[in-house]
C-alpha cells in the first residue's frame, strides 16, 4: 500500500522563489551553465514533490524521495513509531510527520509525512505485528 507524502503550504511558499528565479534565468539566457543549473534545481524540486511516498509492503516499509533516496526498513527492525513535528531533516514535505526508530543496537531516526497520518500509522502496526508473529 502507497501512501503519498503530505506537502505543508510553507513548502509551496518557500519553492515558488526558488523556481520564479530559475524561470527567469531560463528566460534571459544569463549564461548555458546558469540556464542548465537552473533546469535542474528545477527539475529535482518538482520531481520530489510528487515522487515522495511511503510504500507498506510485506517485508518492509519502502521510502522515496526523489531519485537520490530510497530506503526499506524492515518490519522487524522497527522498534517504535509515534506522532511527531520534529525539525529534522527528513524524507518528508510536512511538519505534520511520523517518526520512526528503527536499527540493531544503534538505534536510528526517520521522519516521515503521509498523507493519511493516521491509516498509514494502523497499517504500519498491522504489518509489525504480521512481522512479529512469523
Amino acid at each position: 500500500m502507497k501512501f503519498k507524502s503530505k506537502v505543508d503550504k510553507w513548502i509551496y511558499l518557500v519553492s515558488c522563489p526558488i523556481l520564479l528565479v530559475s524561470l527567469i534565468t531560463i528566460v534571459k539566457g544569463v549564461d548555458y551553465f546558469s540556464v542548465v543549473l537552473s533546469v535542474s534545481v528545477s527539475l529535482l524540486l518538482i520531481h520530489s514533490f510528487f515522487a515522495t511516498n511511503y510504500t507498506l509492503r510485506d517485508t518492509g516499509l519502502v521510502i522515496k524521495c526523489g531519485i537520490f533516496y530510497n530506503i526499506e526498513i524492515p518490519y522487524r527492525d522497527i522498534s517504535s513509531f509515534k506522532e511527531s513535528n520534529s525539525l529534522i531533516a527528513a524524507p518528508a514535505w510536512s511538519l505534520d510527520r511520523i517518526e520512526i526508530k528503527y536499527g540493531g543496537k544503534s538505534y536510528k531516526t526517520i521522519a516521515i509525512s503521509p498523507e493519511r497520518k493516521i491509516e498509514f500509522m494502523n497499517k504500519l502496526q498491522e504489518k509489525i505485528r504480521a512481522t512479529a508473529n512469523l
